[in-house]
C-alpha cells in the first residue's frame, strides 16, 4: 500500500504542484472579499508577532505577555483579500491593518479563528499562553514544596497539568 495518492513510497517524493491555497469567500458591506491561507510570509510574520509579546527573563523563561493581541488583527489583514469589483477572481491585494482593526470585534475575531485554522497556526494565543504560564507556576510552587521531588513525580505532574492521560486523580 502507498502512502502517497500518487502510489509513490519514497518518503523524498514530494508534490506540490496541486495544491491550491484555501480560499472562503465572504460579503462584508455589499463588497466581495476572500479569506485565504496564509503564505509562508505571512505566517513567519504572525509567529514573530506572537514571539515579540512574549517578555522572558534572564533564563529564558516566559514571565509575561505584552501586545500579543495585536497578532491577530495582522494575520486576518494578511489573509484577507478584497475581490476585484470588475468580476475578476482574482484578488487585488491584502486589506489594510486598519480595515480589519475598524472591524466589529466578534467578526475580526471569526476571521482570526479560520485563518488561523485554515493556515494550520493554531499553536500559541494569549489564552493558552496564560493557561501554561499558570500551570507552570503552580508545577513549580509543587516542585519548592517538595510535593515533586522525583523525576517520576514530576512527569506525572507534567502530564497532569497538561491535560494529558494521568493514573492519579487531580484535585
Amino acid at each position: 500500500m502507498s502512502d502517497y495518492p500518487n502510489g509513490e513510497n519514497d518518503s523524498l517524493s514530494l508534490r506540490l504542484d496541486d495544491l491550491e491555497p484555501i480560499s472562503i469567500p465572504f460579503i462584508f458591506k455589499s463588497k466581495n472579499y476572500v479569506l485565504r491561507e496564509a503564505s509562508e510570509d505571512a505566517a513567519v510574520k504572525y509567529r514573530n508577532a506572537v514571539q515579540r509579546s512574549l517578555r522572558t527573563n534572564q533564563e529564558g523563561n516566559v514571565v509575561g505577555i505584552d501586545g500579543m493581541a495585536d497578532a491577530e488583527p495582522l494575520l486576518v489583514s494578511l489573509c484577507v483579500f478584497e475581490v476585484n469589483p470588475a468580476g475578476s477572481k482574482a484578488p487585488e491585494g491584502p486589506v489594510s491593518l486598519s480595515w480589519v482593526r475598524s472591524l466589529p470585534s466578534r467578526f475580526a475575531k471569526r476571521l482570526f479563528a479560520k485563518a488561523r485554522d485554515i493556515s494550520e497556526l493554531s499553536e500559541d494565543t494569549e489564552e493558552t499562553l496564560e493557561k501554561q504560564i499558570n500551570l507552570l507556576q503552580r508545577r513549580l510552587a509543587r516542585l519548592r514544596e517538595g510535593k515533586a521531588t522525583t523525576t517520576e513525580g514530576n512527569a506525572k505532574n507534567a502530564l497532569d497539568d497538561t491535560g494529558g492521560i494521568s493514573t492519579t486523580p487531580t484535585s
